[in-house]
């Protein structure tokens, strides 16, 4: 366990932000492998020194990007999850939720009626496969393995249009996107151009 009563300032100049951490949990088993953190983050952008500056920190953004869990849940709300290169596996297991799911997990839960966000089950886990173009004459593409799954059973996952979740903890993932971290990161608004 940790805890910060001061936000964390983190320049990240790979990417090009500044960004003003609220930790407001953080929790790591080294022997597993395992944990977790709840943020609060706010995102300033960088003033580049150059043009060259500004073309790298947005080629790293899109890198950042591309592959990401962000990316596919933003692909996933807009019915372009294959376009966007990923295919996954129990398709069935994630699926829009109920009239009857909502309304109960509004009683329950609390969520509001106009969130911004979609609401979805996820039933179990899926595996997701991203398909990545490289620049490499050898392999023109390269495989990323990933996988999600309900941190709570019988919950909903709620994804606004940006690809963020309404409740970070509502789901746990593994393979590559258990790598993404804190450098990884990119603003709640973010548009891959």
């Amino acid at each position: 366990c940790a805890f910060s009563k001061e936000p964390l300032i983190i320049l990240n100049n790979a990417l090009g932000y500044k960004i003003i951490v609220d930790l407001e949990e953080f929790e790591w088993d080294l022997r597993k492998g395992t944990g977790y953190y709840y943020t609060y983050q706010r995102f300033e952008e960088l003033e580049p020194q150059n043009s060259s500056e500004r073309r790298t920190w947005n080629e790293n953004r899109k890198k950042a990007y591309r592959g990401s869990l962000k990316h596919f849940l933003y692909s996933y709300y807009h019915k372009e999850v294959y376009s966007e290169g990923f295919t996954y596996r129990s398709e069935r297991s994630l699926r829009p939720a109920g009239k009857q799911d909502l309304t109960y997990h509004r009683t329950v839960r609390g969520i509001p009626e106009n969130t911004g966000f979609s609401f979805y089950n996820l039933a179990g886990p899926i595996e997701v496969t991203y398909n990545i173009d490289t620049n490499d004459l050898l392999t023109s593409r390269r495989v990323e393995r990933s996988g999600m799954e309900p941190a709570r059973i019988n919950d909903l996952i709620g994804i606004d249009a940006h690809g963020n979740l309404y409740d970070p903890l509502s789901i746990i993932v593994s393979g590559a996107w258990s790598f993404y971290r804190m450098a990884d990161q990119l603003p709640f608004d973010y548009i891959y151009l």
